[in-house]
């Protein structure tokens, strides 16, 4: 986990997790995020994978290395390509959002993979269409 990353104003530090069963073959998940966060003007500091059987989230190596880059400082969002990478329900999902919007950081996912709106929320709960579930993204 690099700790040496270029900090700039504006620029929020962020995590890339990817859970998949048949990992990343050609690194096309990794890019999507990339992109993701770029157009966001985040830089990545960090990229976190599980491969294989889906463990429980707490259980996988990967999303442990995503908590500590969080809690260190290295990293102040978790961007994935889908939710499911890290919920198995939109009720999951808003769960583990809060939870970690409650200790200033965020995730975001590029693509909704389940029914719902594509929306924004933020801590106030006010929702605005962007084609992409985020909880706590912070300004620049």
């Amino acid at each position: 986990m690099p700790s040496d990353v270029p900090q700039s104003p504006g620029r929020v530090p962020v995590a890339i997790y990817i859970a998949s069963p048949g990992g990343d073959p050609g690194g096309v998940l990794e890019t999507h995020c990339r992109q993701y966060a770029e157009t966001r003007e985040w830089v990545v500091a960090a990229v976190f994978t599980d491969a294989g059987e889906q463990l429980p989230l707490k259980q996988r190596t990967g999303w442990r290395a995503v908590e500590e880059a969080l809690a260190v400082g290295t990293a102040r969002g978790v961007v994935m390509r889908t939710r499911s990478m890290v919920a198995s329900s939109s009720e999951e999902w808003e769960r583990l959002a809060v939870g970690i919007g409650e200790l200033g950081w965020f995730l975001a996912a590029g693509l909704l993979d389940a029914p719902a709106e594509p929306s924004v929320t933020a801590p106030s709960g006010s929702r605005s269409p962007l084609g992409a579930q985020t909880i706590n993204t912070p300004g620049p």
